[in-house]
């Protein structure tokens, strides 16, 4: 019995491997090749309340999530060695994003520069930075806050910015069916369906593939009075606050 039970986790892991290879392949990056967006033609609304004394630091370049931080000051965190690989993830996944926002009008020049100089580095394709929840994440954020980039960027930048998100979008299209993790698949569901409802090329696909996610979610995540199967209020949270912004 124990070697049996070890047996699917390995068999899961060489298949992650392998998807892994095949999407370093130039074959997996011409499947994400398509019409790119000209415009956002409509933006999310996230639920969740940013945290402005966090989103300050981070506008005066110090990068801090949880007990982590960035050494020194920085205007972009790019380039900065991160102190671990799941501090590099949250970073990537631009969930902070969310923090900035809150200080208002003024957050809107950190932002445009924030999302521009991440399109710059990483906006064709990087193997940790595209990872499908973090996608997913990313997407998500850059609809709920991104308008200052896709709007009232630098007009240099704009068709890398939206030849990125399009690229994005359909390889979200592609992966999420890979997500194995609860949250991220209702991320993800919410992430398509608000790309779907954006006014961009393909929108029926996104839209449609994205209900699918959030149907499954809510039959296999949620028992009939109303709680996530995890029993943990701040999972239960986070699944609202993704389902609104899609129901929206």
């Amino acid at each position: 019995m124990p070697a049996a039970s070890k047996e699917p986790g390995a068999i899961g892991k060489l298949l992650g491997a392998a998807t892994d290879e095949w999407r370093a392949t130039p074959f997996y990056r011409m499947m994400l090749r398509g019409v790119d967006p000209d415009r956002i033609a409509q933006w999310g609304k996230d639920p969740r309340v940013g945290d402005g004394d966090h989103g300050a630091e981070i506008v005066a370049g110090t990068w801090r999530i949880a007990a982590e931080r960035l050494a020194g000051n920085n205007l972009f965190p790019w380039s900065a060695p991160p102190p671990s690989p799941h501090f590099s993830a949250r970073l990537h996944s631009f969930w902070w994003l969310r923090d900035v926002a809150a200080l208002g009008p003024t957050s809107r020049e950190c932002i445009a520069m924030q999302i521009l100089s991440w399109v710059s580095g990483f906006g064709e394709w990087h193997a940790q930075a595209w990872a499908p929840e973090l996608v997913a994440e990313r997407l998500y954020a850059w609809l709920c806050h991104g308008k200052p980039a896709f709007e009232g960027g630098d007009p240099v930048m704009r068709p890398a910015l939206m030849r990125s998100f399009g690229r994005q979008a359909r390889h979200l299209s592609l992966a999420a069916g890979d997500l194995r993790e609860p949250l991220s698949r209702i991320k993800a569901g919410a992430a398509l369906v608000m790309v779907g409802c954006a006014g961009v090329p393909e929108e029926e696909k996104f839209l449609e593939l994205g209900l699918e996610l959030l149907v499954e979610a809510c039959a296999s995540q949620f028992s009939p009075d109303g709680c996530h199967l995890s029993r943990s209020p701040e999972n239960l949270s986070e699944a609202l606050c993704d389902m609104i912004a899609a129901d929206d």
